[in-house]
């Protein structure tokens, strides 16, 4: 016989309750049974109190029971497996999108790595660049400095060269200015005598019948002390008769200016026969451009136009000694020169007056009328207008003239004065001697 177990020995399961097996309807058994009344709780025979007494249990209810306990936990198991399952794809899931994620972000941080080698990769290269480049700047910055010290040592040897060539060339330049200064004062005291040296100029305007300016002008000239290459430069070609035919062309405010040009033929066609006449003679120019601050351009003065001066020259109307003096011609090569001044008018200002009221042409301020230089010759003045002996006539000579002269320094005759002043000049006038040291007649011819 089975011994039936205390409530204590097979207490109650937690899902009775939940199946029907508890005693929650009091007076119904597990089978829904009418059960006696409980009287309480009862104490077993080990002592442990039962808050209810158990009834007795066929095999078939246990057997029931026990099905249905298994089945609980078949359901309970399910239920967790489900669970577990449940749980294992989400965590499948989480883990398979965290792993995407993470291949992801080392993708991303490889692609990063990749861009920052090749950063840095292209950095470096930069950086090598700038490098050589600044390399070869320097080697070429090296070799331009090199270049440049060994020109600026050739340049300063070459201007320590130029500098003793240039003092070279000065000093044989002043040498050779004294000695043609010392030659020009001797050829004018031999074939002038002894100054003051008077030119006359006789000028005429015939072709103007409404304004006729007719009549002459004193130039003294100066001293050879002063200027003696101009001097002689201009009695040389006051004696070979080159003005003679030539005239005033040039009107401006400040100058009136004579040419080496026919006075019968226009200005604008620039015959060059008077011109070629002063070459053929060369006296058309001036070696040099001589000065002496005490022979300035003042009003009344005359000098030599051009660079080199000569053979124009012109008569100053204003004081130009700042314009015409050194450094007053900024558009030649050598600034620092001056006109050559070799007179000054001491007589016929009003004839002169009368030449620089007349109206000129155009906007080079030429002479409407040219006014003609008849008759250019030496003579012989003084302040009272009295004619001295004349220095140019071969025999006699002045008692008063000192004789210090070699008397056979020049025996050539004196030159010829063109015939044909308005037409061809003459083709021996380069074979024309210079004049013979005299006296100048009563009349003041040359002889």
């Amino acid at each position: 016989m089975h011994r039936r177990k205390t409530a204590a020995q097979n207490p109650a399961s937690p899902y009775d309750s939940y199946y029907g097996n508890s005693s929650a309807s009091p007076g119904y058994g597990a089978d829904n049974e009418p059960q006696p009344p409980r009287s309480g709780p009862s104490v077993s025979s080990n002592g442990v109190k039962s808050s209810y007494s158990n009834p007795s249990l066929t095999s078939k209810k246990r057997k029931e029971k026990k099905r249905s306990d298994n089945s609980n936990c078949g359901s309970l198991m399910v239920i967790c497996l489900s669970f577990i399952i449940v749980m294992s794809w989400i965590a499948a899931g989480l883990w398979v999108n965290s792993s995407n994620g993470v291949n992801e972000r080392l993708t991303k941080e490889k692609h990063a790595l990749k861009e920052e080698y090749h950063r840095d990769s292209s950095r470096k290269d930069d950086r090598l660049r700038l490098l050589q480049e600044s390399l070869t700047r320097e080697k070429r910055d090296n070799r331009s400095l090199q270049a440049k010290a060994l020109e600026k040592t050739v340049v300063v040897k070459a201007q320590d060269s130029d500098n003793t060539i240039e003092l070279a060339l000065r000093e044989r330049m002043e040498t050779m200015k004294k000695k043609i200064a010392r030659e020009s004062r001797r050829d004018v005291i031999e074939k002038f005598g002894e100054g003051p040296y008077h030119v006359q100029m006789v000028v005429n305007s015939s072709n103007n019948i409404k304004n006729n300016i007719k009549g002459s002008f004193v130039i003294q000239m100066h001293s050879l002390d002063e200027m003696p290459h101009a001097v002689h430069l201009f009695l040389e070609q006051v004696a070979h008769g080159l003005w003679n035919g030539c005239g005033f062309v040039i009107n401006a405010s400040h100058l009136l200016q004579a040419g080496a040009h026919p006075s019968h033929i226009p200005i604008q066609n620039m015959d060059q026969r008077k011109l070629d006449s002063f070459k053929r003679h060369s006296l058309d120019t001036m070696a040099f451009q001589e000065y002496h601050p005490n022979c300035r351009h003042e009003k009344w003065s005359l000098g030599f136009a051009g660079r080199p001066a000569g053979p124009d020259f012109y008569i100053n109307k204003l004081d130009n000694s700042k314009s015409h003096g050194p450094g007053g011609q900024k558009q030649h090569d050598l600034d620092e020169e001056a006109d050559p001044s070799f007179g000054k008018v001491v007589d016929g200002f009003d004839i002169l007056n009368q030449i620089f009221s007349s109206p000129v042409d155009g906007g080079f301020d030429l002479l409407t009328n040219v006014v003609q230089i008849t008759e250019a010759k030496v003579i012989a003045f003084d302040n009272k207008q009295q004619n001295l002996p004349d220095r140019r006539s071969p025999p006699q000579r002045d008692p008063n003239v000192p004789q210090n002269v070699n008397q056979n320094a020049d025996r050539r005759s004196p030159p010829q004065q063109d015939q044909n002043n308005q037409q061809n000049v003459n083709p021996n006038a380069d074979r024309l001697p210079p004049p013979q040291q005299g006296q100048i007649s009563q009349q003041g011819q040359i002889s």
